[in-house]
This record gives C-alpha cells, sequence and structure tokens, in this order.
C-alpha cells in the first residue's frame, strides 16, 4: 500500500490523511458522511472507526481553539 494512503481501520491516520487532502473542515464533513453510512449500512467495524476518526478531529480543533 502507498505510504500516502491510510491503513483502513487506523483512526489517526485516517484523520491525518483526511485533513491533509481536504483541510479541517473537509476532514470533518467527510467523518460525519462516513458515519451515516456506515450507521445506515450496519457496518458496526466501520461505523465505530469513524467515530473515532470524528473525535480525533474533534480534539485537533480543540487544540487549534486553544492556540488561537
Amino acid at each position: 500500500m502507498p505510504s500516502d494512503i491510510p491503513a483502513i481501520d487506523d483512526p489517526e491516520e485516517i484523520a491525518s490523511y483526511l485533513v491533509r487532502e481536504n483541510g479541517l473542515d473537509g476532514a470533518r464533513l467527510v467523518a460525519i458522511n462516513g458515519t451515516t453510512s456506515a450507521n445506515a449500512e450496519g457496518d458496526m467495524l466501520r461505523l465505530s472507526v469513524w467515530r473515532q476518526v470524528k473525535s480525533i478531529l474533534s480534539s485537533w480543533d480543540r487544540v487549534n481553539d486553544a492556540e488561537a
């Protein structure tokens, strides 16, 4: 697997990749859509990963707010 594509089950790598590709707001939107899709499909593993990604992105947002 190319090094710039995240492991499919590592929320930290997924979050980092999404921010690099889409910025923080875009990454958050992708994560929300991923959570919604996984929930609708009943895919509990994907849902868990996306929830973790959202949590990581939220924590990064709080860090950015604290630094501002």
